[in-house]
């Protein structure tokens, strides 16, 4: 998170939902992880504040393999993080 937080802070672009992500290492640091990108989704249990800056809207990380990944960069991330949350734990 500490390396989003980076990008964010340097480059000035922000992240919304249904972003994705090229990580290309393991998210959990392992080489033999697939886990190797990110979706980003709405938070479901931290609500949309109000601030004297403007709106902040929290998003929540998704790890997602090669093939998800790519689906999101071929159609929309929204899409494929539905198409998640249907399928079964």
């Amino acid at each position: 998170m500490q390396s989003l937080a980076k990008y964010v802070f340097n480059s000035g672009n922000i992240f919304v939902i249904g972003d994705h992500v090229s990580w290309h290492c393991g998210l959990d640091g392992s080489e033999r992880s697939k886990i190797r990108h990110i979706l980003l989704d709405k938070d479901p249990q931290l609500s949309r504040i109000e601030t004297p800056c403007g709106f902040v809207e929290f998003v929540q990380i998704i790890g997602v393999c090669k093939d998800e990944l790519k689906a999101a960069q071929k159609w929309n991330g929204l899409g494929i993080l539905n198409i998640l949350k249907k399928l079964p734990e």
